[in-house]
Parts: structure tokens; sequence; C-alpha cells
């Protein structure tokens, strides 16, 4: 009798001592991709300007949507208190699309086929040059999820010059599905939210 409840209760303690680790495994890791500053090695303060309800407003067409609900995940792991627009999430009236995009402060172009002939996503990239929010372009690298080149960027474009302009001459960042470059993708996206003299300081540990 007393065997079966010292086994039993040193099953429970394992249990109990592996769950605990898991836990303290899984806060670890996150801990990891939080930015810091270099000079403090504290996360960085992200401002938000006066006016605006969001740090980042993500466009994409859906044929992207597993990716920029990636992006939007990753950097508020990577930056708490990140506030971002993603559709699935805040869009709550489609005919308030321009107002979404002006009550950010920055505009991610998510760049695969198909996002320069969809109306809404079109009304989003509009939006942004009309209103001179800075456009940073993040662009599939996998042929078959859509990749572009410059060619068939200005192809799409059909004689738009001003779109073509904005598109191409935006920071361009390429993204990767595998995690481990991932990360610098997510670098990368993360810097451009900060002004210039901060953004070189950043560092994921």
């Amino acid at each position: 009798m007393l065997v079966n409840q010292w086994a039993a209760t040193a099953s429970e303690n394992r249990e109990v001592l592996g769950a605990t680790l898991a836990f303290f495994a899984a806060e670890l890791a996150q801990a990891r991709e939080i930015l810091l500053v270099q000079a403090t090695r504290r996360p960085p303060s992200l401002d938000l300007a006066e006016g605006k309800r969001w740090h980042l407003f993500i466009s994409h067409n859906w044929a992207n949507q597993d990716a920029a609900a990636t992006i939007k995940r990753q950097l508020q792991r990577m930056l708490p208190g990140a506030r971002i627009f993603l559709d699935v999430d805040d869009l709550h009236d489609i005919t308030r699309l321009e107002e979404y995009v002006e009550s950010s402060g920055h505009v991610l172009i998510f760049l695969s086929s198909g996002y320069l002939q969809s109306r809404n996503c079109l009304r989003e990239l509009r939006c942004a040059i009309e209103r001179q929010r800075p456009l940073l372009v993040v662009r599939e690298t996998e042929r078959a999820k859509g990749a572009m080149t410059d060619e068939e960027v200005l192809e799409a474009c059909e004689d738009d010059e001003t779109l073509a302009k904005a598109v191409l001459e935006a920071p361009q960042i390429e993204w990767f599905r595998l995690s481990d470059f991932q990360q610098t993708s997510l670098l990368q996206i993360a810097r451009h939210l900060f002004p210039p003299s901060k953004a070189d300081e950043l560092y994921i540990p």
C-alpha cells in the first residue's frame, strides 16, 4: 500500500515538475524574441503619434492571409504593446477602409501576385500614397506563393507610374517561411517603426 502511494506521489511530482519546466522554457523562449536596445538592454519604447490608433497597418490579399497573421503575431511578441491593424482582427466596416489607413503610422504592403489586382488592396495603397504614410514593402519569395519580379510589378501597375514608384522605391524586405530567416525579416520590419537614430540600436537577444 505504502509503496503504491509513494509511486503515485512521485509520478504526480514528476508531472508537476515537467509542466513547470515546460512553462519556464516557453517563457524563456518568448523573452529571447523581445527586441532590446543595445545601450540599455531593455525593450524600446514605441511611441504612437497623436491621432493614430495603430503603429502599423498590414495590407495584403487573401492568398497571403497566413503570412500577414504571422507577421502581426510575431511582431507583437517582439514589441509588446505594438498596435497592428489586420483586417481579420480589426476591420469592422469595409466602407471605412481609408480611415483605418489614415489612423496608422506606417503601412506594410505584403506584395505578391494578385495584390495589385485587388480593388481593396489598391484602395489601401492609394490612400497610403495620398496621405503620405511611410510605406514598407514585404515581398513574398516563394514563386508558388506568388513571388513577383520587378518587371511583373511594373506590368501589374498598368502604366500607373505613381503606383509603380511607390511600390518599388519603398524599403524592400524579403519574406521567408523558414522561422530562422523570418526573425531577420521581422527585425527589419520592426526597425522601420522607429526613427533611424533608434532603429540601428535594436537587436534580438
